[in-house]
C-alpha cells in the first residue's frame, strides 16, 4: 500500500465538503447544508489524529478516508446521495457514534452493530463503509466474509427518517449479509425469499450471532428464554438442566460480567403476559409493536436502573408502559433493573461470560 500523506487528505477531505452541493437527499431533521458541513469538518478534525489507526487487512483509519475520497461510484450512488453526503455521514458517524440510528425500519438488530463497530473499531468501521461505496461496493469483513451493497441509487422515503445515508449503506449490506438465502428489501423493510414472498422484518438470534461474528471477527454466544425447551427435554430424560446457563437465572449476572470486562452485550427486550405481547412501542409504524434489540452500557446497583443504548433514538420511551426515562437524544435510555431484566428474552455475549470455555 503507498505511503498516506495526512495533510494531503486533510486538504483534499475538506474540499470536497466545502463544495456547495446541497443535492436532494434531505439533512438529518433540523439541518441545512451549512450545519451539515460543519458538523462534517468538526468530525474530520476530531479523527484525522487517528490517522494511523489499524483497520482489516492491512489498512487504516487513513487509507479508509482515502479510499471513500477517490474511488470509483455507481452512477446513481454518485447522484444520489453523492460522494459528499456519504463521505461526511460516515466522517460522522465515526467522530460521533451516538448519532447512528435505524430511521423508522426494522434494523435495531444491525443499527446495534453499526454503533459498537463505529465506536468501538472506528478505522474498520470507516473501512467498509468505503467500501461500499466504491463500484463493487463489497467489503470484506474480519471472518473473510464479503458485505455487499445492496442499493445504488439510494431513493429517500420518510422511513428513512433520520437515519444518514452512511448508515443506509450499512445497515441494508448487513440484513442481507445476515440472512444469505434471503434478500432484504429497503423500501419494505422486509426479507424476500426466492419465490418473490415476504418473511419479514427484524432479525433472529442465530442471524444476529452471524453478523456479530462476521464484522468482529469474535465469537460470540448466545443465550434465550427459548432454551427453556432444552431444559425441559433433559428434564424429561431425568438429567437435572442445572448446569446449562439459564437466561432468567443467570441473565443479570452474565450482563454485569461482561460489562466489568469492557465487553459488549446486546440483548432484546420484549414484554409479555402468558404469552401475548402487552406493550407496544410508542408509535403508529408496524415496526413498532416488534422486540427491540439494545445494547447493555452500565447496570447501576447504587440507583438500582440500567442503561442501555437505544437504536431508534426515541424523543419517547419505548414502552410506555414501562417506567423508562430518555437520557440523551443520542438514544442513552434506562429503566429500573427489576423491570429491565424482566424483559430481557435474548442475549448475546463473549463466550467467556456465558461460562462457555
Amino acid at each position: 500500500m503507498p505511503a498516506l500523506d495526512a495533510d494531503l487528505l486533510r486538504r483534499d477531505l475538506t474540499a470536497l465538503l466545502q463544495q456547495q452541493d446541497p443535492g436532494t437527499y434531505p439533512y438529518a431533521p433540523g439541518e441545512d447544508d451549512a450545519a451539515f458541513q460543519a458538523a462534517s469538518l468538526n468530525a474530520l478534525s476530531r479523527l484525522l489524529p487517528r490517522f494511523d489507526e489499524p483497520a482489516g487487512w492491512d489498512h487504516s483509519l487513513g487509507s479508509a478516508l482515502r479510499h471513500a475520497l477517490d474511488c470509483p461510484m455507481p452512477a446513481g450512488l454518485a447522484r444520489q446521495p453523492g460522494r459528499r453526503r456519504l463521505v461526511g455521514a460516515m466522517l460522522r458517524n465515526a467522530a460521533d457514534p451516538g448519532r447512528i440510528n435505524q430511521g423508522h425500519k426494522g434494523t435495531c438488530a444491525v443499527t446495534c452493530v453499526e454503533i459498537y463497530l463505529a465506536e468501538r473499531k472506528t478505522a474498520e468501521y470507516l473501512r467498509i463503509v468505503a467500501e461500499l461505496m466504491d463500484l463493487d461496493g463489497e467489503a470484506r469483513l474480519l471472518n473473510g466474509d464479503l458485505l455487499k451493497r445492496d442499493e445504488e441509487h439510494l431513493r429517500w422515503s420518510r422511513t428513512e427518517a433520520g437515519r444518514s445515508p452512511a448508515s443506509r449503506l450499512f445497515q441494508v449490506a448487513a440484513m442481507d449479509y445476515a440472512y444469505p438465502d434471503l434478500d432484504y428489501q429497503n423500501d419494505q423493510d422486509s426479507h424476500v425469499d426466492t419465490g418473490g414472498e415476504s418473511t419479514g422484518s427484524g432479525m433472529g438470534l442465530d442471524e444476529f450471532d452471524r453478523l456479530l461474528e462476521g464484522v468482529t471477527g469474535e465469537r460470540w454466544e448466545r443465550l434465550s428464554t427459548d432454551d427453556a425447551r432444552v431444559a425441559e427435554r433433559l428434564v424429561a430424560l431425568g438429567i437435572d438442566p442445572d448446569f446449562l446457563p439459564n437466561l432468567r437465572r443467570d441473565g443479570a449476572g452474565i450482563i454485569r460480567r461482561s460489562l466489568a470486562a469492557g465487553d459488549p452485550v446486546f440483548v432484546t427486550l420484549e414484554a409479555k403476559s402468558d404469552d401475548t405481547p402487552i406493550s407496544r412501542r410508542v408509535g403508529i409504524h408496524p415496526l413498532l409493536a416488534l422486540p427491540h434489540k439494545v445494547r447493555v452500557l452500565q447496570v447501576d446497583d447504587a440507583a438500582g436502573r440500567v442503561h442501555y443504548d437505544d437504536p431508534l433514538d426515541p424523543s419517547l420511551p419505548w414502552m410506555p408502559d414501562v417506567a423508562t426515562k430518555v437520557e440523551s437524544k443520542d438514544g442513552r435510555c434506562s429503566m429500573a433493573s427489576d423491570d429491565f431484566f424482566g424483559l430481557v428474552v435474548e442475549l448475546s455475549c463473549h463466550p467467556e461470560h456465558l461460562g462457555i470455555a
